[in-house]
């Protein structure tokens, strides 16, 4: 396989150090979708890069090296005739945080769609006072660490706000959509993650916040720990504190200004929610498919406006299929629905 240009190479390091520019980013794209083994190796790299000693990590980026460690590796074994070469290149380009894979299911190739680069499930921006913002597309998923060790696995179609460092105060970040977090636990310095008309502050604890802007109901699952839950109305004014025990969801609905505390069943328990969980009680159909829109990455239309008001109470994991969905919903086959290419449109069954 032919050497990498020296602007490839540069692009690679830059992904390496999570600082890629949308140009080397694009570069990288169009690099992983000449082959396969371009995808694998790209991801072998990155991996062996965030294995690095803390010793290490200050000190400069020698590419050709990682890529000796990686083809002395046993999943990499044979790989030295596709690997593409590299010219030793070394970088002083400043620590940033990591970005990482969610998973070697589809190998790095995968890596473009939850967003670890940039593509069509991310969109990474860096502006002039520290602040990153990360994108996740719908149908998409992406993991990142923050400054202090904090894990955020990013949901479809949601956007995450953060310093690229935290300062002696509170840890705090702004979500737009859904994100499963794992705080690391610093007593001092709470970590509060602010949305559409609520704040979620903690000090460390696992839980996860649906809160899309585009949507009326609010969502906070606390999964271990404690959180306190601001509730705030229009003007960002505070409503009411709650405090939340594990295993315990609160609804907001921001249109009403309403609320309510539910355990968590059983399923709701042993299910990955960093995965991702949709629960929904006493919802509409209407609501229901504005969500399923958001996590599958599709259109669904209700051809009959009666249909919206249909109400649902359930749960399922997103690793589950829309047609394994769509089969929970119409459990009373009440509903027939029609796939045209990436859109559903569903209507009334006639009897």
């Amino acid at each position: 396989m032919k050497e990498l240009s020296p602007e490839l190479e540069s692009a690679l390091v830059a992904y390496l150090e999570g600082d890629c520019t949308p140009h080397e980013a694009d570069l990288l794209k169009a690099w992983l979708a000449e082959d396969a083994a371009h995808a694998e190796f790209l991801y072998g790299m990155k991996h062996l890069y965030a294995e690095r000693s803390a010793a290490s990590e200050a000190a400069r980026v020698d590419v050709d090296a990682l890529r000796r460690r990686l083809l002395e590796r046993h999943e990499f074994a044979g790989a030295t005739a596709s690997a593409p070469s590299i010219k030793s290149m070394k970088t002083n380009r400043p620590r940033r945080v990591w970005l990482r894979a969610a998973g070697y299911a589809a190998a790095a190739a995968a890596m473009l769609v939850v967003g670890l680069v940039v593509g069509r499930g991310f969109d990474a921006q860096r502006s002039a006072d520290t602040y990153n913002t990360i994108r996740v597309d719908a149908g998409s998923k992406s993991q990142l660490v923050l400054a202090d060790g904090t894990h955020v696995t990013m949901k479809a179609s949601s956007s995450l706000r953060y310093p690229a460092s935290f300062g002696s105060g509170a840890r705090e970040v702004w979500l737009d959509g859904e994100a499963y977090f794992d705080v690391e636990h610093d007593a001092e310095h709470p970590f509060i993650v602010h949305s559409r008309r609520q704040s979620v502050r903690v000090l460390g604890t696992t839980f996860n916040v649906q809160a899309y802007s585009n949507e009326e109901v609010n969502t906070v699952t606390l999964l271990s720990g404690s959180v306190g839950l601001d509730l705030l109305d229009n003007e960002g004014r505070l409503l009411r504190t709650l405090r939340l025990h594990p295993n315990e969801q609160c609804s907001y609905d921001t249109n009403d200004g309403t609320y309510r505390l539910t355990p968590l069943d059983a399923y709701e328990r042993q299910c990955s929610w960093e995965d991702g969980v949709y629960r929904f009680r006493d919802e509409s159909l209407d609501h229901i498919a504005a969500r399923l829109q958001n996590y599958y990455g599709v259109r669904i239309i209700l051809e009959d406006e009666s249909l919206g008001d249909i109400r649902y109470t359930g749960t399922f994991s997103l690793t589950e299929r829309l047609d394994e969905v769509f089969s929970i919903l119409n459990y009373d086959h009440r509903l027939h629905i029609v796939r045209e290419g990436n859109t559903f449109r569903i209507s009334a069954r006639r009897r």
